[in-house]
C-alpha cells in the first residue's frame, strides 16, 4: 500500500502538467478560431464593414467580337454571397446602341461566382442577354427589320478587380450562343456561337 501511494504521488505532477498543457492548447485553439472568424485574408475584418464584403457595383461594359458586334451596357452587380475565399453575385444591366445603323435596347442578366482572397478574383458566370432591335436606319437591308428580338445564352470566364469604395474592373472571355432570331440580325447571322470578350469598369460600394 505505501508503495502504491507513493507511486500515485509521483504521477500527480505529471498529470498536472498534462492538464495545464491541454488547457493551454484549448485556449490557443479557441483564440485562433475566434481570430480566424473575425479576420478575412481576402478582405480584412469581417466585422469592419468598410474592409470586408462589397455590397454592389455599378459599371459600364463593352462586349466585342472583332467582327462588327459591340454590345455596350450599363450594369449593377449585387453581391448575394460572401466568404473569405469566394463571392457570388447577380448582374442586371441595360444594353444600348449595339450595332451600326441600328438602334437596340436590351437587358443582360447573369450569375457570377468569384474565387480569391484579395482584390483580384477569378470569376466564372452564366446568363442570358436580350436585345430588341427597334429601329433599322439602313432601309435597303432586309436582314435587319425593325422590332426583332434576339436572345442569347452567355458564359463568362476571366478576372475581376474589386474592393470596397474603389475601382471595379473586369476582363473576360464572354461567348454568346444565339437562342432566338439569329438569322434576322445581320451582324450575328454568320454563326450561332459568337466568340466575344468583354471589359467593364466602374465603382464598388459597401451599402
Amino acid at each position: 500500500m505505501p508503495s502504491l501511494f507513493n507511486k500515485n504521488l509521483s504521477e500527480n505532477p505529471n498529470r498536472r502538467c498534462m492538464k495545464k498543457l491541454l488547457s493551454l492548447i484549448c485556449m490557443l485553439l479557441t483564440v485562433t478560431t475566434l481570430f480566424a472568424q473575425s479576420y478575412s485574408m481576402r478582405a480584412g475584418k469581417c466585422n469592419t464593414r468598410s474592409n470586408y464584403c462589397p455590397k454592389w457595383s455599378v459599371f459600364h461594359e463593352t462586349t466585342y467580337n472583332f467582327g462588327g458586334i459591340a454590345i455596350n451596357s450599363v450594369n449593377a452587380d449585387v453581391i448575394v454571397m460572401c466568404n473569405r475565399s469566394y463571392m457570388a453575385s447577380i448582374r442586371f444591366g441595360v444594353n444600348y446602341l449595339t450595332f451600326p445603323k441600328i438602334s437596340a435596347a436590351g437587358a443582360p442578366v447573369e450569375f457570377n461566382f468569384m474565387i480569391g482572397r484579395g482584390a483580384w478574383l477569378f470569376e466564372a458566370g452564366l446568363g442570358v442577354d436580350y436585345l430588341d432591335v427597334y429601329k433599322n436606319y439602313n432601309t435597303s437591308s432586309t436582314s435587319n427589320p425593325n422590332n426583332v428580338s434576339w436572345l442569347a445564352a452567355t458564359g463568362r470566364i476571366g478576372v475581376r478587380y474589386e474592393r470596397l469604395n474603389g475601382v471595379f474592373f473586369r476582363a473576360d472571355y464572354n461567348p454568346h450562343v444565339s437562342l432566338m432570331n439569329q438569322n434576322q440580325i445581320e451582324p450575328i447571322s454568320k454563326s450561332a456561337f459568337l466568340h466575344m470578350i468583354s471589359v467593364g469598369i466602374g465603382w464598388t460600394f459597401d451599402n
